[in-house]
């Protein structure tokens, strides 16, 4: 009762808020009105409790009372970030409006742009979704509001990039800082049939690498660009809706996009034809994943230096240990690091760690190398597999085609629900 008396007042104190923000206000100066400019949504953050360390992944982990105590200042902390989100939109909305000829718009422009509110209109719900670890789906959106802004965030857009009183890193920093903020609550969607823009997406990064020959920012971009795919449910695309984005990276005559686009090609092929791998084990042993048709196959794609793979790991034992006696399988297969340039190791004795984290996870399934003398062997890896570094999770089906890739099983629970869900299939 008390979690819904919190919602339903901060609700109030949104609508308040916003109400105020547009309300008339006496004749007040550039500078007066400023100074009653609201903090950014970030400041009014609770941090996290203690939280203690896990020694294999060095990745944050909690019991179950200290879960309890981050869940709940996880709910604060959603919805006083909403609350002041908005409240601070509204508030410079009505500044720019008021003073247009004050630069100190611009840096309004920035942060509120940097820190969006969701136009959440159901503020119960999508904390118990959050909760959940879920992070996306239909949701209860104030369409009208969250449109209202789109519209005028492109008339404000014009003018800063516009401005000679803006600094051209100022412009260079919110162009590439546009791109990532993009992402945020866009997998939150008004219906089943609501979709990320990706072509305005693809528009502006395309855009901003050419204008600032930005390529030291590419690897970024792309690794956003993968999450259209292996999180392809949340923002509502279906597979036609990934194959036209394959085609507009290949129309953007950057050679790095149209080889991601090529990489996505054949991640697309593998739901179509059998993955194929045949390497050694770390023991010696020789692997061949067509002796595993028949069975639901995960293949665990990971590296030493990935602490999200290793943090992964207890939870696909777990799903192991349950589900091995009904056909499903598990592979862990580990890049090889190498050495750099210079010929240094870059982690020491790193095949005698790789063990020592898959004997202290338990793991009792293949475990194969991936090296890469040469580069050569990398390449073939990257060019078959289709994808651009790890975690990756790949589920198989009985006849060894992809019928998972990422996406939910990145989540808590996410694994154990597929495996489920495709092994009871079977059995019906």
């Amino acid at each position: 009762m008390k979690r819904i008396n919190l919602i339903a007042t901060s609700l109030l104190l949104v609508g308040y808020l916003c109400t105020y923000a547009q309300k008339e206000t006496p004749k007040l100066t550039a500078d007066e009105y400023w100074k009653g400019m609201p903090m950014a949504p970030e400041i009014h953050l609770l941090p996290y409790p203690f939280i203690t360390k896990d020694s294999i992944a060095g990745v944050a982990m909690v019991n179950e009372t200290e879960r309890k105590m981050k869940d709940r200042y996880d709910e604060r902390n959603y919805i006083m970030w909403e609350s002041y989100a908005r409240y601070y939109r509204e508030y410079g909305q009505a500044f720019w409006e008021e003073f247009p000829n004050d630069p100190r718009k611009y840096q309004w422009f920035r942060v509120t742009s940097m820190t969006p509110p969701g136009y959440f209109a159901d503020m119960l719900r999508f904390t118990k979704l959050k909760a959940q670890d879920i992070n996306g789906g239909v949701v209860n959106i104030d369409t009208i509001a969250r449109e209202k802004w789109r519209i005028a965030y492109n008339t404000y857009r014009q003018e800063y990039l516009n401005s000679p009183m803006v600094d051209e890193q100022d412009k260079k920093d919110f162009l590439k800082y546009e791109l990532r903020v993009a992402f945020l609550n866009a997998t939150w969607r008004a219906s089943e049939s609501e979709k990320f823009d990706f072509t305005s997406w693809l528009e502006r990064a395309t855009a901003f690498i050419k204008i600032y020959n930005a390529k030291d920012n590419i690897p970024e971009i792309l690794r956003q660009a993968n999450w259209f795919f292996t999180k392809k449910e949340d923002y509502g695309f279906k597979e036609d809706d990934l194959k036209k984005m394959i085609d507009l990276f290949e129309k953007t005559n950057i050679p790095v996009f149209q080889s991601f686009a090529q990489s996505k090609r054949l991640t697309m092929k593998l739901q179509k034809i059998p993955l194929q791998i045949k390497e050694k084990t770390f023991d010696g042993l020789e692997f061949d994943l067509k002796n595993y048709r028949g069975k639901l196959v995960l293949v665990d794609f990971w590296s030493l230096g990935c602490s999200t793979c290793i943090k992964k790991m207890p939870e696909i034992k777990k799903v192991y240990d349950q589900y091995k006696d009904r056909g499903f399988e598990v592979v862990s297969a580990c890049f090889i690091t190498g050495k750099n340039s210079q010929g240094e190791e870059i982690y020491k004795n790193e095949k005698s760690q790789i063990k020592d984290v898959y004997q202290r996870i338990g793991a009792d399934w293949p475990m194969i190398y991936l090296e890469k003398p040469a580069e050569k062997r990398h390449h073939i890896i990257r060019e078959t597999y289709g994808f651009l570094g790890v975690p990756q999770l790949m589920l198989l089906d009985e006849e060894g085609k992809l019928i998972h890739h990422n996406n939910e099983m990145m989540t808590e629970g996410g694994l154990e629900r597929l495996v489920k869900k495709h092994l009871e299939k079977k059995t019906r």
